[in-house]
């Protein structure tokens, strides 16, 4: 059986499948009504159409696009949901309707299939709400599987749904050599695989997106992947390597089907040969082919329908230097006669996550947006006493954690709450002390000191790329991650404890001592469970450095400064200082940064710490103090000084 999947699915991966045009036989079976679910992320969700406002090819998921590769005997719902992880879907209330339509397609006697395609969102491995362990098996409770079997196949089986686990899609790699993470290979396991195992487990049909996508992208090329995915402006640069846009979540469903039909081909040629027998995966295969065109073709950039679309209200973003009044914000009354101004702008989640949403829906541009699930706002830049108190992100009090992070700063786009001031080509200094009240342990999570070439007045513009240098944490989830493995100390320093607790997620069964079973997804532990230096090497190597995402033998774990260059290169680059996770900041440090700018040398400092990076202004820059995503600072002791001489 592997070993003629194997082949059939090799045989799915060839460039004319990939390609061109597949004509498949199926079996002489009459169609009944069918209803298709698919359950996800935003890989595969559908985006209302007001979303992505401001880019320039929108993102569009698989899902929305399987209607294009079936018959009109099926009926498709996509509950697939931006952001979500196989555990955190279960907190929606989407969740509640597919368990709703599923007993109600069982009660009418219609007949089922539940696409089920999670993981980009299981790896965050600094999120508790969505995080999911990929090395234990479907028994094993916070396991990647375990969710996959427990909240949605055993659910599906239970209403007579049949189950298709779907691996995830690809991150698309830039260079062409691929990293783990874009294969979704990371927290010490493999969570394609994972999905994988399971679907082989249970008998069900796997159709596996990463090994699709991967032979896809690997064919056609880098320069090619970008036009399958989103764009937050016209420039190839801005592309966004998880998200699909129109063509691209085309081609992905095209790829989905055509590897379905694939099989049930198979299937017909063995029965033609005199083979019989269907394993369920088969069976699977077969019926679902009967709801997709005998022909169906791979999508092309120019058709209207499955290619390229370029977003009609796109529209440039305005860079313009701001001066004067024109800095002047509705939503935050800052002391402007001294030439301090607050906004929010960039990739910041939205406008529903910047101005205020009447009970009619309309929209107050004049007030903040309010997270009604805390009451609480998303953004804040105030004053008060000399201070300066800016978050980003709403903050659940009662359960002492962020209800919502907004805004980033990103590889490919920013969104960020500022608090600057104007500043004409000249030389300055600027200082401040930032105390930290609370932050997320996100490495999109920042704040501190920046000085940027762009400033907008509260604006949602997600295609946002300013040339910038920042003092400020960044990557900041490698300890949450670690911990993780077990029990490892604030310190980051691993002892034989924290081994044996790491061991014990890795060694089956979770308790240390006789009758151990050996994990092969590690290597050189030992198999009689005994923790000795030999297991605390290989463990902390294996494990550790996977889990803080560092190199092999590194003992630095976030950096303290970061910029971004257009001139020559708008990925976000990180500089200077690697910093050791005891330093970490921690709520209530103050740490003391500044920027100064002498000619196209910016110094930035970070506590004891400084970089200077060369970066060619003109006109008007914009030196301030800012939060993204998930992080509340009060900053104090302000001091600027634009008579530096060079």
């Amino acid at each position: 059986m592997k070993k003629t999947l194997r082949r059939v699915f090799a045989g799915a991966l060839s460039m004319a499948m990939l390609m061109g045009m597949a004509s498949f036989q199926s079996f002489a079976i009459a169609a009944d009504k069918v209803h298709i679910y698919l359950v996800g992320d935003s890989t595969g969700c559908d985006y209302a159409a007001n979303a992505d406002t401001t880019y320039y090819y929108k993102r569009v998921g698989f899902g929305t696009a399987f209607k294009d590769y079936l018959t009109s005997d099926a009926t498709v719902t996509n509950l697939a949901l931006s952001g979500r992880s196989s555990k955190s879907f279960l907190e929606e209330a989407n969740y509640q309707t597919l368990l709703k339509d599923l007993a109600d397609d069982k009660a009418s006697g219609t007949k089922a299939y539940l696409f089920i395609a999670f993981g980009h969102n299981d790896e965050k491995a600094g999120e508790e709400a969505r995080f999911t362990d990929p090395t234990g098996d479907k028994d094993t409770a916070g396991s990647f599987q375990n969710s996959l079997y427990t909240n949605y196949v055993l659910k599906a089986q239970e209403q007579g749904a049949t189950p298709v686990i779907c691996t995830p899609t690809v991150r698309r790699t830039p260079s062409g050599n691929w990293s783990d993470s874009q294969l979704h290979i990371t927290n010490g396991g493999d969570y394609s695989a994972a999905a994988r195992n399971l679907a082989n487990e249970l008998g069900l049909l796997c159709v596996d997106n990463t090994e699709l996508t991967k032979a896809l992208y690997d064919t056609i090329g880098t320069d090619e992947t970008t036009y399958l995915h989103a764009w937050t402006s016209a420039k190839s640069t801005s592309v966004d390597n998880t998200h699909l846009n129109n063509y691209g979540a085309h081609y992905v469903a095209y790829m989905m089907f055509n590897y379905i039909k694939s099989v049930s081909d198979e299937v017909a040629k063995n029965s033609e040969k005199g083979i019989v027998g269907l394993s369920q995966a088969q069976s699977t295969a077969v019926d679902l082919a009967q709801y997709i065109p005998e022909t169906i073709a791979a999508p092309t950039k120019e058709d209207a329908t499955t290619g390229l679309i370029v977003n009609p209200d796109y529209k440039e973003a305005d860079t313009t230097d701001l001066t004067g009044d024109d800095l002047n914000s509705v939503l935050w009354n800052t002391n402007t006669a001294e030439g301090w101004h607050g906004s929010v702008f960039g990739d910041i989640g939205g406008e529903d996550k910047l101005f205020f949403t009447n009970e009619d829906s309309s929209v107050d541009k004049t007030k903040v947006a309010i997270d009604t699930a805390t009451n609480t706002p998303y953004y804040n830049i105030s004053e008060a006493d000399g201070t300066v108190n800016i978050f980003s992100g709403s903050y659940d009090t009662e359960k002492d954690k962020f209800n919502k992070s907004v805004g980033k700063i990103g590889s490919d786009r920013d969104g960020i709450a500022f608090y600057y001031r104007a500043v004409e080509d000249t030389n300055f200094e600027l200082s401040a002390d930032i105390t930290v009240n609370r932050y997320d342990f996100n490495n999109q999570v920042s704040f501190g000191a920046m000085v940027s070439d762009t400033v907008m007045v509260d604006k949602y513009e997600a295609g946002l790329m300013p040339s910038y240098v920042a003092a400020g944490p960044i990557k900041l989830a490698g300890l949450e991650n670690a911990k993780k493995w077990g029990n490892v100390k604030a310190d980051a320093v691993v002892n034989i404890d924290d081994v044996a607790l790491m061991m014990q997620k890795i060694l089956k069964p979770e308790s240390i001592g006789a009758d151990v079973t050996y994990d092969d997804t590690v290597a050189d532990v030992n198999l009689d469970g005994v923790v000795d230096s030999k297991d605390v090497t290989h463990v902390s190597q294996k494990v550790l450095n996977s889990a803080y995402n560092v190199p092999a033998g590194s003992d630095k774990h976030f950096n303290v400064f970061f910029a971004r260059d257009l001139d020559n290169n708008s990925a976000l680059e990180t500089l200077g200082e690697n910093v050791d996770l005891i330093n970490r900041p921690q709520s209530g440090d103050t740490i003391h940064v500044s920027i100064v700018k002498k000619g196209d040398q910016v110094t930035a400092t970070y506590g004891d710490y400084s970089v200077t990076k060369k970066l060619t202004y003109s006109g008007v820059v914009y030196p301030g103090f800012f939060t993204s995503r998930a992080a509340d600072i009060t900053v104090s002791n302000i001091v600027f000084n634009n008579e530096v001489v060079e």
